[in-house]
């Protein structure tokens, strides 16, 4: 009789995955397998008696957790905790076990870390072994596959965590079982529980030691209600907390009664928990004023600002009583709050009063809420980081540069704009873009204050970071068709809520600017969206905004990171045919970048082409530059090297660096050096003849290069040495750095001795080649100038 097909697919299946589990286990077995010694032992193992060895051999195998190295095996039973004399870790509370554990977000996810600082040395009692008798084989079974996973724990505490709770989850249906579980373990399982929001977990393990009519303690107790209240057993978790204050009002602590007060405000019921804190005073309690902040932020979610303002008014008494400090975080969560309730004055009055209570934070203020206004001129270049707004002589002097008594003193409009400012700042950094977007569409007009595109930048770019992509491209096109005079056909959803809402049309947006349109350029051709990139940049076509090279690299470098070549050719084109528009350093970074992985993956393109690249770049980027783009120049040049080498030109080379040191200041490090001479090698392994008449093709490795970037380096001293004599050349070259003298001045002179050095090696190189004689070679030049558009440069020998 035959096997079924099926039958042997299966079966091969199953041998299939038995090999991949047996590889996996391999990989994650330690290298070295070592066992805990036992106080009190040596480490020569004793040899069994004859009776033992005949027990060993009755008795069934240990069962072992998989993963792992050889298991502890406990011979004999310590019915005392020695947790300090055995010099055990031991964990006296709650949070300082969960210092001690690292959860699975912050391992790296599956990582095999070490939880512990110290490994345990000796034996724990997990359960008591006494009482094992009482229970049947298969829950003696799941007690000591519990008790193994929990005196593991160190060696695996990622695959031993999700173990425990497996096995402690078999238990829910026979939870007596858990009764033999010491004190030592119940601590060990709680503190498993590392989250600072309760998960089930901390709700399984309250439910079987409740079940098992095991005590808890405070802190136990407190994990065990939260871990009810955030897993759909509000109405439990609040009975077991009014149960406990009802039965011993007098020996709960401050934490347990707090507690209570967050799950009232949290349940919509501030007047509930604003009783518990005058309860808290009947039972002299000490109160601190962060327990009024749950209470105010219940009142303002449920409409009621008026007795928030009241709640906030005995907080801050509160607060002095104490003499506390309310911090910072404190007033943003406040604020914020009185804003979603539609209180902007009230909200604004709390910020406020963060500036005037002693937070240092005045400077932090001054970075963000100032802003810098970002309006670019038609025929500006510049990124818009740098664009600042030009201050006339006899103009007032910004809040930002004043003090905080100055402040008080300046009028009430500008001092109240300032901190709005901040004060929108502030939200965004939290995340809260939709109550910006309210202060600078209704309430900020209703003050008196005009739209200003800045700010609706500011909502635009905080919408793009939260990931409401809806909602910045509707503020945005709103701007766009401002500035293009036209007006949508309909109004948006959103706009027809808050029409009914206030009775009133909604103010008219600002016009965009250039910075309107680079934060969603940006974001778009990160996310690759080439179809966004080209309606907006179509929108800025229909503009009278001058575009600028900082919204063109954008779109480089998004159709280079597509490695589309055809198009990014159309892009670069359309921005050199634009007469005032010129590339700026990052622009030829991304463009020689492009054109050097083009050469590279061996594509379609003209052996010229990297010269009518350098031309353009001559013509357009004109110095003297900046610093910033002085390191850019620095940054590419090695690419700009690369695509010559490519391609053999060294003629175009020899030019191409002269040029780059006398306009832009290039300094030709080590870096350069290498790949000037990797292009060497490889030119010249073609023209060594073998003694059998083929061609040696030697490998051109990282010890041949490195050997002749030092010798171009030490020839680069001689020439200088011979030039302006040794007094003023280079004394020491030690691994390609100067040393003695001033650095800065040999290192400038070691830059043109390296010049010198590889305009020598090039030299040599082309005069060695077919039909380079001393009059072709300066023909050849002479055109290499022509075509890279530096015809009156003059080359130093």
């Amino acid at each position: 009789m035959t096997t079924p097909l099926r039958v042997r697919f299966q079966a091969q299946r199953n041998l299939r995955r038995l090999f991949e589990n047996l590889v996996q286990l391999r990989k994650d077995r330690p290298s070295t397998l070592t066992e805990i010694p036992i106080p009190g032992t040596t480490t020569q193992p004793k040899k069994k008696s004859k009776v033992q060895r005949s027990q060993t051999l009755k008795d069934p195998p240990l069962p072992v957790i998989p993963n792992l190295a050889r298991p502890l095996v406990l011979t004999q039973s310590l019915n005392a905790a020695p947790a300090v004399e055995q010099k055990i870790r031991k964990w006296e509370s709650v949070e300082e076990l969960q210092n001690a554990v690292l959860d699975e977000g912050d391992s790296g996810g599956g990582v095999d870390v070490r939880i512990f600082e110290q490994t345990v040395r000796g034996q724990v009692d997990m359960i008591d072994r006494r009482r094992l008798e009482e229970f049947t084989p298969t829950e003696v079974y799941v007690l000591k596959r519990l008790e193994r996973a929990l005196l593991l724990l160190e060696r695996n505490p990622v695959l031993l965590k999700k173990e425990i709770f497996y096995w402690l989850g078999r238990t829910k249906n026979t939870p007596w079982v858990l009764r033999v579980l010491t004190e030592y373990a119940w601590r060990t399982i709680w503190a498993l529980e590392t989250d600072e929001i309760p998960t089930s977990r901390s709700k399984l393990i309250g439910d079987l030691m409740t079940s098992t009519a095991i005590p808890l303690s405070e802190d136990q107790e407190i994990a065990y209600i939260g871990g009810l209240f955030w897993n759909d057993a509000r109405s439990q978790a609040m009975e077991r907390w009014r149960n406990r204050i009802r039965l011993s009002p007098n020996s709960v602590s401050r934490k347990f009664w707090n507690l209570g007060v967050r799950l009232l405000a949290l349940d919509l019921n501030p007047e509930a928990a604003y009783y518990t804190i005058q309860r808290m005073q009947e039972y002299l309690v000490p109160i601190d004023y962060r327990d009024y902040i749950p209470v105010v932020m219940a009142y303002n979610h449920i409409g009621q600002p008026i007795k928030a303002r009241e709640t906030y008014k005995k907080m801050k008494r509160c607060a002095k009583v104490n003499g506390d400090m309310v911090k910072t975080k404190v007033y943003d969560d406040i604020s914020m709050s009185f804003l979603d309730a539609g209180e902007m004055e009230v909200g604004l009055s709390v910020y406020k009063e963060m500036m005037f209570t002693g937070n240092k934070i005045l400077e932090k203020i001054h970075d963000d809420a100032m802003a810098e206004k970002e309006e670019a001129s038609e025929n500006s270049n510049k990124p818009l980081e740098d664009i600042q707004e030009e201050v006339e002589e006899g103009e007032e002097p910004s809040p930002a540069d004043l003090s905080l008594e100055d402040l008080k003193k300046l009028p009430y409009e500008k001092w109240d704009q300032y901190f709005i400012e901040g004060w929108m700042q502030s939200l965004l950094r939290m995340g809260r873009s939709d109550l910006v977007y309210i202060l600078i569409t209704s309430d900020l007009p209703k003050r008196g204050f005009a739209t200003d595109s800045v700010h609706f930048n500011w909502v635009i770019k905080g919408f793009l970071a939260e990931g409401n992509i809806e909602m910045a491209e509707y503020v945005a096109e709103a701007m766009i068709q401002e500035t293009i005079k036209k007006r949508s056909s309909s109004p948006s959803p959103e706009e027809k809520d808050r029409e009914e809402e206030h009775g009133e049309r909604l103010i008219t947006p600002p016009k965009a600017t250039l910075h309107t349109f680079s934060q969603l350029i940006l974001h778009f051709s990160r996310a690759q969206r080439i179809d966004r990139v080209a309606f907006y940049s179509n929108l800025l076509s229909q503009t009278p905004l001058q575009t600028n090279s900082y919204i063109y690299n954008h779109i480089l470098y998004s159709l280079y990171r597509l490695h589309s070549h055809e198009r990014f050719d159309s892009a670069f084109s359309s921005m050199l045919s634009e007469p005032t528009l010129h590339p700026d350093a990052e622009t030829w970074q991304i463009v020689w970048a492009a054109h050097r992985r083009r050469l590279t993956l061996l594509r379609n393109s003209p052996r010229t082409h990297h010269r009518y690249l350098f031309n353009e770049m001559v013509r357009t980027l004109l110095p003297p530059l900046s610093q910033q783009q002085r390191r850019l120049v620095q940054a590419f040049w090695p690419k700009l090297v690369k695509c010559f080498v490519i391609v053999q030109d060294f003629d175009g080379l020899l030019v191409a660096l002269h040029a780059g040191v006398k306009l832009w200041s290039v300094e030709l490090d080590s870096t350069v050096l290498r790949e000037v001479t990797v292009g060497v090698l490889k030119s010249r392994r073609r023209y060594v003849p073998d003694s059998a008449g083929g061609v040696v093709r030697t490998v051109v490795g990282k010890e041949t290069v490195d050997a002749s970037a030092w010798y171009l380096i030490k020839r680069g001293v001689k020439i200088m040495k011979r030039k302006r004599g040794a007094a003023v050349a280079v004394r020491r070259v030690v691994g390609g750095k100067v040393v003695g003298g001033k650095a800065r001045r040999k290192k400038k002179k070691l830059f043109e001795g390296n010049l010198s050095s590889v305009s020598e090696l090039l030299t040599m190189e082309l005069l060695a080649r077919p039909g380079y004689a001393s009059d072709g070679f300066l023909e050849k030049l002479r055109e290499a100038k022509r075509e890279l558009g530096v015809e009156g440069l003059v080359i130093e020998w």
